[in-house]
């Protein structure tokens, strides 16, 4: 009886090499699939990389394959079309492959850490709750300070990551609060996302004639196609977005929203919280590791139907896709500089393409390339010329200061 002969796993490791590396699966396991994550023996030390595709052959000698040391994920995290974009991104920029997952992974899955890692918490314990805080603060500034963030965070416990950020040297803070019992250490499972934390969705004003002829343009398309939504400050188009994004989650399906900086996306958040009543799934830098993660696994689920990030968010796994919105697409932001150097909008059209989804590109100042692609009929353009709700532009004169 023939031993049948086990595939070669393309696996993509974080390094800067434009390669995939060729691993056996651990003796004795089942090949994982494309999208799971392993953990390989790497020059001398242990790495974390992803299945990418699998293989009938290598080009290395068969006692030069070596064995990935163990599977880490059961089922892939990564479907189809998320590792099709990113071969996609890493032949189109000619980066590594590895740094490109590494990229679509939020960090605690690049570390290894499952997909329901438990987390590092610090939690007040019932003596504190009877602490002279103020006292306290006379003879131990830094240790009040510490254990009233702790006593004040929701359930009286806060993650260890979210603390460094607040306050960097908590860990040699806590030390004598952990030997007095005003505090404890304990492992949590990370908390997951719950989209119905936001408030009734609340009624928007009625659209003028060119909001109305924009949002008919919109609904043309279920499958793939690009809209450039044009229209001056203050016409409206965010209240387009809007009517469009109820559309799609009434379907049961997903919206994604791209915008440009973190700074913006408090504003646009509590809009759409207030409108469409609820809560979005936010990607960004400013977050800890595992609201980053509880994000990432609920649009990947499908459990979140809204999802807003940054440009990174452009690879986030999507259940049920049904819409794509590159808010002010003109936005320099939307290009990473550093490392994979990358057009978030654009990657942002190769996506619903892959997806075969809606993609609109809402801005006040088109790019010249998105007016060029109208002009050639490849996208559709939808004008806003005028201000919504009556509202007058500002008054402007010129000074001469010779």
């Amino acid at each position: 009886m023939t031993r049948e002969k086990q595939p070669i796993l393309k696996v993509a490791v974080a390094v800067p090499l434009s390669r995939a590396f060729d691993y056996l699966p651990p003796e004795g396991s089942p090949a994982p699939q494309p999208g799971c994550r392993v953990r390989v023996p790497f020059g001398s030390r242990q790495a974390v990389g992803l299945v990418v595709d699998r293989a009938t052959e290598s080009d290395l000698a068969a006692d030069r394959v070596r064995r990935c040391s163990a599977v880490l994920d059961e089922r892939p995290l990564l479907g189809p079309d998320e590792l099709e974009l990113i071969r996609f991104t890493s032949d189109y920029y000619h980066h590594p492959v590895g740094e490109v997952v590494s990229t679509a992974l939020p960090a605690l899955l690049r570390k290894g850490k499952g997909l329901h890692p438990l987390v590092e918490m610090l939690v007040a314990t019932d003596a504190a709750a009877a602490t002279d805080i103020e006292g306290l603060a006379r003879r131990a500034p830094n240790q009040a300070e510490l254990l009233e963030t702790v006593c004040e965070a929701a359930g009286n416990g806060i993650e260890a990551n979210e603390l460094t950020e607040l306050l960097p040297n908590w860990r040699r803070t806590a030390k004598g609060l952990l030997e007095k019992g005003l505090l404890e250490r304990a492992d949590a499972r990370a908390p997951d996302f719950d989209e119905t934390i936001a408030p009734a969705a609340t009624p928007g004003p009625e659209l003028n004639d060119d909001q109305e002829a924009a949002l008919a343009t919109l609904r043309q398309h279920d499958g793939f196609g690009v809209c450039l939504l044009d229209g001056v400050t203050g016409s409206g188009k965010t209240e387009v977005y809007l009517r469009r994004m109820q559309d799609v989650i009434a379907s049961g399906r997903q919206v994604l929203v791209l915008v440009p900086e973190i700074g913006l996306t408090p504003q646009i958040v509590a809009r759409l919280r207030r409108r469409l009543g609820i809560e979005p799934a936010l990607l960004h830098s400013g977050l800890g590791d595992a609201q980053r993660l509880a994000a990432w696994r609920a649009a990947r689920a499908g459990a979140a139907r809204l999802v807003v990030g940054t440009r990174s968010a452009i690879f986030t796994p999507l259940a049920n896709p049904g819409l794509i919105i590159v808010d002010e697409e003109h936005d320099h932001s939307f290009k990473q500089q550093e490392g994979l150097r990358y057009s978030a909008r654009d990657l942002a059209i190769v996506r619903a393409k892959l997806l075969d989804v809606p993609v609109v590109l809402g801005t006040a100042t088109p790019t010249l390339e998105m007016l060029h692609h109208c002009a050639s009929g490849n996208y559709v353009h939808a004008r806003l010329p005028r201000r919504a709700g009556g509202a007058q532009p500002p008054s402007l004169r010129l000074v001469d200061t010779l």
